[in-house]
This record gives C-alpha cells, sequence and structure tokens, in this order.
C-alpha cells in the first residue's frame, strides 16, 4: 500500500485518526467491567460462606430484604415481618444448638469411616480439613 492509499484510506475513515483515544476508552471500559465481575463475584462468595459458616444475621437480612422487595410492603409491615424473621432465626439457631451435639457425632463417624480406606498423607490432609472445619463451627457466634 503507498503512502497515498494509506492517507485516502486515512480521509475516508475519520474515526482512524482517533484510533488511540478508542484504544484508552476500550481499555477503561473493559477494566471497568473486569472490575465490576469480580467484586460482584467477591461480594457473592463472601456472602455464601457467611451464610455456610452460621452468619444467620447475614441470612435474615438478605430474607427481610427479598420479602420486603418481591412483596412490596409499607413500612408497618416491614417492621411486622422483621419481628417474625427475627423470632424465627432465634427459634431455628435454638434448634441448631439443640442438634449441633449429634450432627458432630455424624461427621466424628463419617470421618472415622473415609479414614479406613485413605493413605497416610490423605489421613493427615482429612484431619486438617476436620480440624478447620471444627475451628470455623466454634468460631460461629450462633
Amino acid at each position: 500500500m503507498t503512502q497515498l492509499e494509506s492517507e485516502k484510506t486515512f480521509n475516508e475513515r475519520p474515526w482512524l485518526r482517533n484510533w488511540k483515544t478508542w484504544a484508552a476508552l476500550s481499555a477503561v471500559l473493559l477494566s471497568g467491567i473486569v472490575i465490576g465481575i469480580t467484586g460482584t463475584l467477591l461480594y457473592v462468595k463472601s456472602t455464601i460462606t457467611g451464610i455456610m459458616e452460621g452468619d444467620f444475621h447475614r441470612l435474615t437480612t438478605i430474607v427481610i430484604n427479598r420479602l420486603d422487595t418481591k412483596l412490596d410492603l409499607d413500612a408497618a409491615q416491614k417492621k411486622q415481618l422483621e419481628k417474625i424473621v427475627l423470632s424465627a432465626r432465634d427459634q431455628l439457631l435454638e434448634l441448631r444448638q439443640q442438634y449441633r451435639p449429634r450432627v458432630e457425632e455424624i461427621i466424628e463417624q463419617s470421618a472415622t469411616h473415609i479414614e479406613t480406606f485413605l493413605r497416610a498423607p490423605q489421613k493427615e490432609k482429612l484431619k486438617r480439613m476436620l480440624q478447620r472445619f471444627k475451628n470455623a463451627r466454634l468460631n460461629t457466634k450462633n
């Protein structure tokens, strides 16, 4: 392509003159998308992990907000809903405490059965995993 042909193409497409601007805008847009997706994934992971580890306060907030949004509650209804959901949460926490010893017993028995077919390094890894799980359960405030 000769210089004359190159200039002709350049003049026919004026947006080519600002290619650096477009490249910079594209880079900013893509980085914003990546940051947004990463932030959302981290938030969702944190929320799910919190709920799985027994953060019933976070779950209660999610339930109240979801019902409020879906049912379009007024202020008085939301206040009644909060009382009911908080009462249910307290009852569930009490029930959880009652069943916790039996749950731990089942987990211990299962771990003992699993260890029967594991090699020594795998047994050690399983023991560390179970210890982390136990520590997480002990550290929950509920």
